[in-house]
């Protein structure tokens, strides 16, 4: 039967893919436009898909970083739920080059977590993105930016960035 055949081929995918996203192990060339796809076509479902909108440096989408595809757009993905589930407003998502790499980040004007160096506790999704980040040789970070809110922040080390790859076509 085509359907059962065509069931069983869905249901391998799915497999690979919650594999993938459970094993840090898995990783190969990302470029970050690919991976931001990967996030809208996440939250495309969701309620609030309205409310999200991509922001920073348009040329960070041409960079090729290696990386574990589905557990990097599985920690944006969680990063823009929370913060959608947190304000009302809109939700900024992107990335922007760094003198030694690169950050990843999500940002909201809303309550944010409190005053400015205030440690966060991180709750289970949060612990989640903190490992993928350490995962790739980077670092999770929450920070409060000027004008309020809240921005969290996955930064991935030059060493894990292929300076060479602005741009490497489609």
């Amino acid at each position: 039967d085509l359907r059962l055949a065509r069931m069983m081929v869905s249901a391998e995918g799915m497999d690979r893919m919650i594999q993938e996203i459970l094993s840090g192990e898995t990783a190969g060339e990302v470029r970050l436009r690919d991976l931001y796809d990967l996030v809208l076509s996440q939250v495309s479902p969701m309620p609030y898909r309205g409310r999200i909108f991509e922001a920073g440096d348009e040329a960070v989408g041409g960079l090729v970083i290696r990386a574990n595809l589905m557990r990097l757009a599985r920690a944006l993905t969680n990063l823009l739920d929370n913060a959608a589930n947190a304000y009302d407003g809109p939700v900024e998502f992107g990335g922007r080059r760094v003198d030694r790499g690169v950050e990843l980040f999500v940002l909201d004007r809303g309550p944010g977590f409190g005053v400015q160096g205030q440690e966060v506790r991180f709750g289970t999704g949060l612990t989640f993105v903190e490992q993928v980040a350490r995962d790739h040789g980077g670092s999770f970070q929450v920070r409060t930016p000027e004008g309020g809110g809240c921005e969290a922040v996955i930064f991935l080390p030059l060493g894990e960035v292929d300076g060479d790859a602005a741009d490497r076509g489609p």
